[in-house]
């Protein structure tokens, strides 16, 4: 066990130009699967200064909440990782990656269609509350339609 910790300390602290092999991905997966993590559709609570008010964070459930310990998010609602981005977090594994990743949004149907890219489906519950909320493109988005911060 204790050589499994040393291990993932050492991939952890690879340089993010650094790619892992097959076997290191593999070793990452099987201490962090894919049922560790989860995705969050959430909007920002207060006013925001860049006109930002929908957020999508993917969490370590092992690591705690950060979109609720934030105060600054209210979750809408959650869903489990798909494969492409479970693969695409594990290939980030990195010092810098916090155990949670963000994309921000100015409006719903800019995040629609970046999921769609995926063939991922927008949770109509969030979809709706986002244009109950005026998030989308006729409220006055000024267009520019995503920002990624990365932790």
């Amino acid at each position: 066990m204790k050589k499994d910790m040393n291990t993932l300390i050492s991939l952890y602290a690879k340089p993010s130009s650094y790619d892992f092999s097959p076997e290191e991905l593999n070793f990452i997966k099987e201490h962090n699967p894919i049922d560790s993590f989860v995705l969050r559709y959430s909007v920002y609570k207060s006013k925001s200064e860049v006109d930002v008010y929908i957020g999508v964070f993917v969490d370590s459930i092992r690591k705690g909440n950060f979109v609720d310990r934030s105060k600054l998010w209210q979750v809408v609602c959650e869903r489990s990782l798909s494969q492409k981005e479970y693969d695409y977090i594990i290939k980030r594994f990195r010092g810098y990656n916090k155990g949670f990743e963000a994309w921000y949004y100015q409006n719903i149907e800019a995040l629609i269609q970046n999921e769609l890219r995926f063939n991922i489906r927008t949770p109509g519950k969030f979809i709706d509350f986002c244009k109950k909320m005026g998030y989308t493109v006729s409220s006055g988005s000024n267009g520019n339609d995503q920002m990624t911060l990365e932790f």
